[in-house]
């Protein structure tokens, strides 16, 4: 922590971008970045593997422990610099999604305070016998996953504390048009609106079928995102639709 403005005693939070992005460029990185500073304060770090995304997927999908042991060790480096587990949050998007819950697994014992992953990878992921047979329920205190995707994201939408198949059962999102913006991507956009907009849950829709069991119960205003702080209370699979136009968000309380 020497060389930063960080100390041991902070809160920490660390950002992990999906394929083809970066921590400099990508548009939803500088909005979460902001919006952690503002909600949550203390130290905020994105990691940048882009380096390993520049010769396709399977390359990077091949070098997935490579760069989780890398994510790994640098959160072992805070934890002996005085971090404390307990004030770490962790967010990843697609394949940044997989990283951070892998390296919460390793860290394991329920340990860090909370991660979020958006869309997690399925790509590779899904096809994998490891994969399919575990979940990440010790990965973090808390783990709240959210699905927007079929195509990108994981078909495996039941590993979480919280799983959140927003629009259309968290398959296909009415918004979806080109990349970035596609289903995949819109996943850090619903987030990144989630700390001002409300994306609240809602009854299983008719056309879902459930992908776990239970669906989850839940209080009164109930929502997606960062800033709802009754998760503890909440587990299993939820549902919010999303509508065609900015921000998202279908306005009503279930």
């Amino acid at each position: 922590l020497s060389n930063t403005e960080c100390s041991a005693s902070d809160k920490f939070a660390i950002v992990v971008h999906g394929w083809h992005e970066n921590c400099y460029e990508t548009f939803w990185v500088k909005d979460l970045q902001r919006n952690l500073d503002t909600y949550r304060g203390g130290c905020v770090i994105c990691m940048d593997y882009s380096t390993f995304s520049s010769n396709g997927y399977t390359y990077l999908f091949r070098r997935f422990d490579e760069i989780s042991s890398v994510l790994l060790k640098f959160v072992r480096i805070l934890q002996y610099e005085g971090m404390q587990f307990d004030k770490l949050f962790m967010f990843g998007f697609s394949f940044g999604g997989q990283l951070v819950l892998d390296v919460g697994n390793q860290v394991g014992f329920g340990a860090i305070e909370a991660i979020d992953t958006c869309d997690m990878a399925g790509v590779g992921f899904d096809q994998d016998r490891f994969f399919k047979g575990i979940h990440f329920r010790n990965a973090a205190k808390n783990v709240q996953c959210i699905h927007t995707s079929i195509d990108k994201g994981t078909k495996l939408m039941n590993k979480c504390h919280q799983d959140w198949r927003m629009g259309q059962c968290g398959f296909r999102q009415p918004a979806s048009g080109k990349p970035p913006l596609g289903s995949h991507g819109l996943c850090p956009v619903f987030y990144n609106l989630a700390f001002e907009t409300n994306f609240y849950a809602e009854s299983r829709p008719i056309d879902c079928i459930m992908l776990r069991d239970p669906v989850a119960e839940y209080p009164s205003g109930y929502k997606m995102g960062y800033t709802e702080h009754r998760k503890d209370q909440v587990r299993g699979e939820l549902y919010a639709q999303t509508s065609e136009n900015f921000p998202y968000a279908i306005p009503h309380q279930a």
